[in-house]
């Protein structure tokens, strides 16, 4: 998934946050829109899963949230790469790197929670469908908290001390706190209500159309928030991701020398041999 971002933005990689933010809104608007238009559920705020249970919605609902996994993927490692180079550089704490390659870990399994989402369908599989849903919020919440500690760390190197870039970052910084805090809270806002609504109409204590119909929009409204929550803070890779000049993957080789068992060999510059493959300039 690198390998196709650096190939496809080059050195507009900063669009990567953008486009994941509008493909994934906008999939759960269309889907929303067949799904009304079909009679296949009620216009007034249903749950974003059963928007897509019934053709043609489901298969829409399947590929574009699918492909939405794979661009969260993207942008966890752009942004796990982007913070690597600069703590190579400028931080020789290890405890940053490893801060660093957990928030990795949490982003990519944010993106495989809504892979599971997309491939689960709510009606048939609920286990797999709640589980990734837990997955892609919540683990997606704990991301968030890791890139404001990160972003913190980051904005008292030299090169963010800039006076432009300095200024971008404290914004950065400010907008990802919000955006945290309104995470957070709308993740347990829906997971209180989606289990009371639950609870409640398992009980037989009435439906979503009258006694449960307060905490069932609740429930409702929260989910569809959080998920534009979510996906809104990835655009707070924006400046980060403005500072690319390019971005390249390396392939080595192994050396004849390796497999022999002897010493790596060396060009003129005491470099090793090997190929780099330049995906973009």
């Amino acid at each position: 998934m690198l390998l196709v971002a650096a190939k496809c933005l080059g050195g507009c990689m900063w669009a990567l946050p953008v486009l994941t933010f509008g493909w994934i809104v906008s999939s759960c608007f269309v889907t929303y829109g067949i799904a009304v238009a079909y009679n296949h559920t009620f216009p007034d705020f249903p749950y974003i899963s059963y928007t897509g249970i019934k053709p043609p919605e489901q298969g829409i609902f399947t590929i574009t949230i699918a492909i939405g996994a794979v661009f969260l993927a993207a942008n966890a490692e752009m942004q796990y790469l982007f913070i690597k180079k600069l703590f190579n550089e400028y931080s020789p704490e290890k405890k940053w790197r490893n801060i660093n390659r957990a928030g990795l870990s949490l982003g990519m399994i944010s993106g495989l929670g809504l892979l599971f989402v997309a491939c689960f369908q709510v009606d048939t599989m609920k286990p797999p469908h709640y589980a990734g849903a837990f997955m892609c919020f919540g683990f997606a919440m704990g991301y968030a908290w890791v890139q404001v500690g990160i972003t913190w760390k980051i904005r008292h190197f030299d090169v963010i001390k800039q006076q432009s870039r300095r200024t971008e970052f404290f914004v950065t910084q400010i907008c990802q706190i919000v955006n945290s805090v309104m995470s957070t809270v709308l993740f347990f806002t829906f997971a209180v209500s989606k289990t009371m609504y639950n609870k409640g109409r398992d009980a037989g204590l009435g439906t979503k159309w009258d006694t449960l119909r307060p905490i069932f929009l609740v429930s409702t409204i929260s989910e569809w928030l959080l998920t534009i929550s979510v996906t809104l803070f990835l655009l707070t890779f924006i400046p980060a991701f403005r500072m690319f000049s390019h971005t390249r993957i390396e392939i080595d080789f192994i050396s004849p020398h390796l497999a022999n068992g002897d010493a790596p060999a060396e060009n003129g510059n005491g470099q090793h041999e090997g190929i780099e493959l330049m995906t973009s300039t």
